[in-house]
């Protein structure tokens, strides 16, 4: 089966779960009411260092030229089709998600990592967030998880 396919029972699946789950209901009188004392207060908030496209470029580099960058490992022009692409996938994976383009830079920047060190496979920046935008439909009013999305694309390419 070509990856399109695999991709398009992933959102089929993901769609008909979502329409099956039933809310609670209070309708029955034999239901009772537990009032859990509330969550405390973290110790401590450990702040994450910052990524890599959070860092601050000397330049003021778009996220999209840093993608591209980071995809070819090396040098690209500002005007390479590659930035212009990212920053479509940008744009469109941020409509469909409810994450922010930093986020979705980082968790496909370390999808790739991650599947290089442990599964040995190279896939480029660009295919994983290509497969991730062509797995959720456009024009749809639910919002996706991009860390759900772009596991499920990484589970296709670690076969």
């Amino acid at each position: 089966m070509r990856f399109s396919h695999y991709l398009l029972y992933l959102v089929l699946f993901i769609s008909f779960t979502a329409c099956q789950q039933k809310p609670p209901t209070t309708d029955s009188p034999q239901q009772s009411r537990v009032d859990l004392p509330p969550m405390p207060e973290p110790v401590r908030q450990v702040t994450p260092a910052p990524s890599y496209s959070e860092r601050p470029s000397p330049d003021g580099e778009s996220l999209a030229y840093k993608l591209a960058s980071l995809n070819k490992g090396g040098y690209v022009s500002h005007d390479d089709m590659t930035v212009t692409r990212f920053q479509y996938l940008l744009n469109e994976i941020e409509k469909k998600t409810e994450n922010t383009q930093t986020e979705i830079a980082d968790m496909t920047f370390t999808t790739q990592k991650l599947l290089k060190e442990k599964y040995g496979k190279e896939v480029s920046l660009i295919d994983l967030m290509e497969g991730a935008n062509r797995a959720m439909p456009d024009g749809s009013p639910m919002k996706f998880k991009y860390q759900e999305i772009i596991s499920m694309v990484a589970l296709i390419y670690a076969r």
